[in-house]
């Protein structure tokens, strides 16, 4: 338990690179879902903390990863590795330039991916409203379903239909839209994390609708219904991540960067939506 309670408070000092980590591990965090806290093994090699979720058969960021909680030590690189990668895990995640340096010698059947990470507290937001933007409620699903078969991408997305559902049922997820008249052309979700912080899961704007400030809208209305709880505001950037104006969005908006998520995808993954981000 020593062991444990010592990572805790080293991870509660980084609340918003851990977060993923901390809504499991920290006990004083109420788990909203329905379904509850995942099923997750926590233990140390060579020093480092390996948290991984067991391979079921529904997908998800959850489902069968490996998430490494802080950089091993050079002379147990080689053991860390090995330990992860026993797992059988779809995937294995590890923070910053000095991990993944240190464990990519022992890791190389597979592909290595770069996700950044984004943050944004109260003090630092530049906010960018958009009157086209409003919170979606339940009389909103005709037009959520409409936006899901207009645009294939977001329809197929299952974070579109199951987020708005959660929201939809009185479930802590907020939902924003873009409108253009009463036609939805642009969603974005959130949710808390863990404990003092929200994370937004999911931004989509339809292509022939972008570069007229909808994005900047969403992520300006989340993070202000992030504020007004007393929470700050995380973002992995995900599918979008790639775009070069996103980076830049997100800076004019006030979010900084935090450490970059190298993702490790094995070559014996069977979930090959797994190989989104920058290639490294």
């Amino acid at each position: 338990m020593g062991a444990e309670h010592d990572l805790l408070n080293r991870l509660l000092n980084s609340p918003l690179d851990y977060r993923v980590a901390l809504g499991v591990l920290d006990h004083e965090y109420q788990e909203w879902r329905p379904e509850g806290k995942p099923d997750h093994r926590l233990e140390f090699v060579g020093g480092a903390p390996l948290l991984s979720f067991p391979v079921k058969e529904a997908t998800g960021l959850w489902n069968g990863a490996c998430y490494m909680l802080a950089e091993p030590p050079r002379e147990e690189a080689a053991r860390v590795a090995e330990a992860a990668l026993a797992r059988g895990v779809n995937e294995i995640d590890v923070l910053g330039e000095a991990a993944f340096r240190a464990l990519r010698p022992y890791m190389t059947e597979g592909t290595w991916r770069l996700t950044p990470q984004y943050a944004l507290v109260a003090e630092g937001m530049r906010a960018r409203p958009s009157p086209a933007i409003r919170k979606l409620t339940s009389r909103d699903r005709t037009a959520v379903e409409k936006l899901c078969a207009r645009q294939r991408g977001v329809g197929e997305e299952r974070s579109t239909r199951r987020d708005f559902e959660y929201a939809a049922r009185g479930l802590p997820v907020t939902c924003c839209g873009a409108f253009e008249g009463e036609e939805l052309v642009g969603f974005c979700s959130a949710n808390p994390i863990c404990r003092g912080v929200s994370e937004i899961g999911w931004l989509f704007v339809g292509e022939q609708h972008r570069r007229r400030g909808l994005a900047s809208g969403m992520l300006t209305a989340q993070a202000e219904h992030a504020f007004a709880r007393g929470d700050a505001v995380g973002y992995y950037a995900g599918w979008e991540m790639t775009s070069p104006w996103l980076g830049a969005m997100l800076g004019e908006l006030g979010f900084h960067e935090l450490l970059g998520c190298y993702r490790f995808i094995p070559a014996s993954s069977e979930e090959k939506w797994r190989h989104w981000g920058r290639a490294v």
